[in-house]
């Protein structure tokens, strides 16, 4: 099973119709299909590689409204304190992660918590013009 699959079986179908601008008919009829199903078609519908950039375009905007969302109901963000701004950013896009952590296979989360792990033993690299 490919990775296109498991992100349309296991919680971003939405996301990936809209990815592929699949119209509001199909969507529809395809709400009564099993998961695999649905799966099925997002991978038969996939032939461009603007994909993987239309989805994490569409993500970045359910992020940006999520912060946004919560800054426009925090009291004390409302009163401009910017510790209280950065915190509530921080709270909503660490919600967002988790809310998405949970549509993503395992092999998935896990694979990019192996890529995304500091390796221990090794000191960082300092990128070129961050002296």
């Amino acid at each position: 099973m490919g990775g296109l699959h498991c992100l349309a079986k296991y919680g971003l179908f939405s996301e990936c119709c809209e990815a592929l601008k699949v119209k509001s008919t199909k969507i529809e009829e395809l709400k009564k299909a099993t998961p695999d199903a649905k799966a099925t078609y997002i991978q038969g519908e996939v032939s461009k590689t603007d994909f993987a950039y239309d989805m994490a375009d569409i993500l970045k905007k359910q992020l940006v409204d999520k912060v946004q969302e919560s800054l426009e109901t925090s009291y004390d963000a409302q009163k401009n304190n910017p510790d209280e701004i950065e915190a509530v950013k921080s709270i909503a896009a660490t919600e967002f992660s988790l809310e998405l952590k949970k549509k993503l296979p395992s092999y998935i989360v896990e694979a990019i918590e192996y890529v995304t792990s500091p390796i221990v033993g090794v000191e960082p690299i300092n990128e070129q013009g961050n002296d």
